[in-house]
């Protein structure tokens, strides 16, 4: 468990984990979130693969870096992240809401 105080830490934590406790998953991974980009890949080994055709320096500012050489894009909105990182959990051989769950609003869990 862990806590953010926004959806973008929220997002980028969660596929750190997964980056990092599934590497052998990494490009599947990243394939299937792939799918719901037109024109960018939501993680990539590059800046250029990340985002093909913008500015380095906008490339820079629109990212983070995940794990080992890969790059995270951080300018998504909340629906795009509630669509593609179910994606990426099932693609590391993960049940969404069942392995991995992520509130995306302050939760009382009982403990």
């Amino acid at each position: 468990m862990s806590v953010h105080w926004n959806y973008i830490d929220i997002h980028t934590d969660l596929l750190r984990r997964l980056w990092s406790e599934y590497p052998d998953r990494r490009e599947a991974m990243a394939k299937a979130m792939g799918y719901y980009g037109t024109t960018r890949a939501y993680v990539a080994k590059t800046l250029p693969e990340l985002f093909p055709g913008q500015p380095m320096a906008w490339a820079q500012r629109y990212s983070r870096p995940l794990v080992d050489g890969w790059y995270v894009d951080t300018s998504l909105n909340r629906e795009r992240m509630r669509r593609i990182l179910p994606t990426a959990v099932a693609a590391a051989g993960l049940k969404w809401g069942k392995d991995v769950k992520t509130y995306w609003r302050p939760t009382q869990i009982a403990g």
